[in-house]
């Protein structure tokens, strides 16, 4: 597939040649236009968006929110029925632990499975691990012992942590200008997994007790098992397209593809003695790209992600908590409509980012989305208040559950601008994949132990309301939020572009 590839890329190099050459040639190359007067100049056409491409790793994106965020809505129930523990007001802390240690787990391996994506190629890791996701969540759904569901989670975790390496595929075939878009649909293809896989994993845990074709002995003892069950269904469907129509992207592979020609008639008649040292640049260290800037950057987009999982986590524990303990007493099939509507409200915001950039700016929009996330940490003691006077069911319930939805769907367009800001903080094409990596190591620790961390302290709010009469879990978070905000006015714009060097290497190929 990667000579054919490249074949299309010396084509478009060929005839037009200032053309940007670093996307691959997915059938959307520049052609010369003619001018009034008849003459051919190398007049560029915009080039077009590899729409088919983009839809692929969409949907292998997809499967990320099935396999982890799928339990949230029925995660605290099934400890209770595997007899983890019998106080619904200690289900945090056993239930923060298992959303925590996926996360905790692909932050291990983002680093390796990129390494790996480098040398053996972004298709083959990508599809590996979008596999292990479906075993991951197969198996979770007929856990019925703590450690056991702790272990599936492992797995998952593991063989997770390709994200990195799609957020690179995806680089690779869109030009600067395409960011925006590309990147929003990227987001977007996550938010529709939780559209999907939120309100799935809670309308269909206990399908005996709902529908009358699945009250059979299995479904009775397995009760959590339907969603899981078809979430890895999905994940078997995008790897089974991602194999037939995904083709390689990497950069290095791509020159050393290339690098193997230099023999050929028409490489000997140039004598060009820089194509070799174009070729051949060794992958950059990670201390290396480490700037100021670049660590800036990272530090905000962990804060993003910090505070982004501290609503994820927490939401789903205040809901199913209690009224009168400081929550909001849904069952699991409202927490699921609930985060379910959540994600169709982001998909509609996330559909406002493109304009919004191209306005404002990728650096500008973020620092605005970073204001969001201190109003919607104060929305829950509001939420819990208005409950307990009363007002649940009511409009004005509903309207400031809208308001608090709203604010977290805006913060959500952080991770967008944060992945954007990441790829263009890359020194060169080389950095782009360890770049990449420890951005999304950057996003993914704070994932890892911001569930166990907020679900606990909520806990511990609960149980030693002397501090802060029950409300130190919302100042915690507040400050975290304030933090970010003025953390993120540090950021700036970058001087230089990384596809401006590669465009000019790829003009030795042609």
């Amino acid at each position: 597939m990667v000579p054919d590839i490249v074949d299309n890329e010396r084509t478009a190099l060929l005839a037009v040649p200032n053309a940007p050459a670093h996307s691959i040639g997915l059938g959307d190359e520049q052609q010369p236009s003619p001018t009034s007067s008849g003459a051919s100049t190398p007049t560029l056409k915009e080039k077009k968006f590899p729409w088919r491409f983009a839809l692929t790793i969409y949907g292998l994106n997809v499967v990320t929110p099935l396999s982890f965020e799928l339990i949230f809505p029925f995660i605290n129930q099934m400890i209770l029925e595997n007899g983890v523990t019998n106080d619904p007001e200690k289900v945090g802390f056993y239930s923060g632990l298992i959303e925590s240690i996926f996360a905790l787990f692909s932050f291990a391996s983002i680093l390796p499975l990129t390494y790996l994506s480098d040398h053996l190629g972004r298709r083959p890791i990508i599809l590996m691990s979008t596999v292990g996701l479906a075993v991951s969540i197969t198996l979770f759904g007929v856990a019925k012992s703590y450690w056991f569901m702790i272990a599936t989670r492992l797995i998952g975790g593991t063989l997770g942590g390709s994200i990195a390496a799609t957020k690179v595929m995806l680089t690779e075939v869109i030009d600067k200008s395409q960011q925006g878009l590309a990147f929003a649909g990227f987001v977007t293809a996550y938010r529709m997994g939780q559209i999907i896989g939120q309100p799935m994993g809670g309308l269909l845990s206990h399908p005996a007790d709902k529908f009358d074709s699945f009250n059979t002995p299995f479904w009775r003892e397995y009760p959590f098992s339907l969603p899981c069950f078809i979430a890895a269904a999905f994940a078997v469907f995008a790897v089974s397209v991602g194999f037939f129509t995904l083709p390689e992207t990497s950069v290095i592979l791509r020159r050393k593809k290339n690098k193997k020609g230099y023999g050929s008639v028409s490489s000997v008649e140039s004598g060009s003695p820089t194509r070799g040292k174009s070729q051949e640049r060794p992958r950059p260290s990670v201390y290396s790209i480490l700037t100021p800037d670049v660590t800036g950057a990272l530090l905000s987009s962990a804060i993003m992600g910090f505070s982004s999982e501290l609503v994820f986590a927490l939401y789903p524990l205040f809901a199913f908590t209690p009224i009168e303990s400081g929550g909001l007493s849904l069952n699991e099939s409202q927490i699921g409509t609930q985060l379910g509507i959540r994600s169709c409200n982001n998909v509609l915001v996330i559909a406002l980012y493109s304009p919004l950039e191209r306005r404002l700016g990728t650096v500008r929009l973020y620092q605005l989305t970073m204001l969001a996330w201190p109003i919607t940490f104060l929305c829950f003691p509001v939420l819990n208040l208005l409950a307990r006077n009363g007002w649940e069911g009511t409009w004005t319930f509903q309207a400031a559950h809208a308001i608090f939805v709203t604010f977290w769907s805006f913060g959500c367009l952080g991770w967008t601008s944060a992945s954007i800001i990441v790829n263009n903080a890359a020194p060169s094409a080389e950095a782009l994949s360890v770049i990449n990596g420890i951005g999304q190591m950057a996003t993914t620790l704070p994932l890892a132990f911001a569930p166990a961390f907020i679900t606990s302290l909520f806990a511990f709010s609960l149980k030693h309301e002397q501090y802060l009469n029950g409300n130190l879990v919302y100042v915690v978070m507040l400050v975290v939020g304030v933090l970010g905000a003025l953390h993120c006015l540090t950021i700036k714009e970058p001087t230089s572009d990384w596809r401006d060097e590669l465009d000019e290497d790829d003009d030795h190929f042609s």
